[in-house]
């Protein structure tokens, strides 16, 4: 039974442990991700934008692209991993680029297109977005208007005097290059409604990756093995004991025999002398009168 007990939580462990090696392999399609707060791709001049990196490993940095050079944004104030922080006070036309989070081995999150305009008007679209969510489009000016505006798509009007677009389902039929007007004021900058891809994962990644899982495959191999070896030792032990019982009970059993087979002797032996003892004859009494009686003839 204690074997038993043993080997079943020793292939417990294994199982957990594959079960973590496996979870943690449908998370590296997602280790790295990037939030943009407010959470829209476009941005009067003046805002505060805040940019968060998410990683599993604290070892993320953002990075960004501006006028084909790429960057570390310079960040008003900062907070450490594991999700660290780039907050941005002022936001100006310069700002415009393409953010991503990288980590040291090289996994990176999906970019995003920030633009920062010094116009009156910009389309409240999200920074990311992944297939099958709802999402909402929106017309914002700076000064109010009672005018509806207009929604395009790929320059093509899609939507007309309402407040906003709603896509219940986005899917791949959705992307394409979107923006909004009001009749009297400018028209907002253009931004594109791209789903969220994959991440990046770099070559020294999926080293690492296969690294790891030789790693825990060595692990649950050598479970086996102290399994083997502890039900061989135990199995050794019990039959040590086995064999000392027998041992033990015949040596008993032989001692009892002889002991007996010395009582007997002991009694026989006895017997014998008594028998000698009833053999030897007795020698006769005298009886006193006869005494008696000789002693007064020889007074006589």
């Amino acid at each position: 039974m204690e074997v038993t007990a043993l080997c079943f939580r020793l292939v417990t462990l294994g199982v957990i442990l594959l079960g973590h090696v496996h979870k943690s392999q449908t998370r590296k399609s997602d280790a790295v991700r990037l939030h943009v707060s407010p959470n829209r791709l476009q941005h009067f001049e003046y805002e505060s934008v805040t940019f968060q990196c998410e990683s599993t490993d604290g070892s993320t940095q953002l990075k960004g692209i501006r006028n084909t050079e790429e960057i570390i944004p310079a960040c008003s104030s900062r907070k450490p991993s594991p999700r660290s922080l780039c907050a941005i006070d002022k936001v100006y036309s310069a700002d415009s680029g393409q953010y991503w989070c990288e980590t040291s081995n090289g996994q990176r999150s999906n970019s995003v297109n920030i633009t920062v305009t010094g116009g009156p008007v910009i389309l409240e679209s999200p920074a990311l977005v992944s297939q099958g969510e709802a999402v909402t489009l929106r017309c914002i000016k700076k000064t109010n208007s009672t005018n509806l505006p207009v929604f395009y798509k790929d320059d093509t009007p899609v939507q007309i005097n309402a407040a906003e677009i709603r896509i219940t389902n986005v899917s791949k039929s959705h992307e394409g290059f979107y923006k909004c007007s009001f009749s009297d004021v400018e028209t907002s900058p253009g931004s594109w409604l791209l789903l969220r891809a994959k991440p990046v994962v770099s070559a020294s990644s999926g080293h690492s990756t296969s690294v790891l899982i030789l790693l825990w495959v060595a692990v649950v191999i050598l479970l086996v093995i102290l399994v083997l070896v502890l039900v061989g030792i135990l199995l050794i032990r019990k039959h040590r004991v086995t064999d000392a019982v027998t041992v033990f009970s015949k040596i008993k059993r032989g001692a009892s025999r002889s002991g007996g087979d010395n009582h007997t002797r002991d009694s026989s032996n006895e017997e014998t002398e008594s028998d000698d003892y009833s053999a030897v004859p007795k020698k006769p009494r005298l009886s006193h009168s006869r005494v008696s009686l000789n002693s007064t003839a020889d007074k006589d």
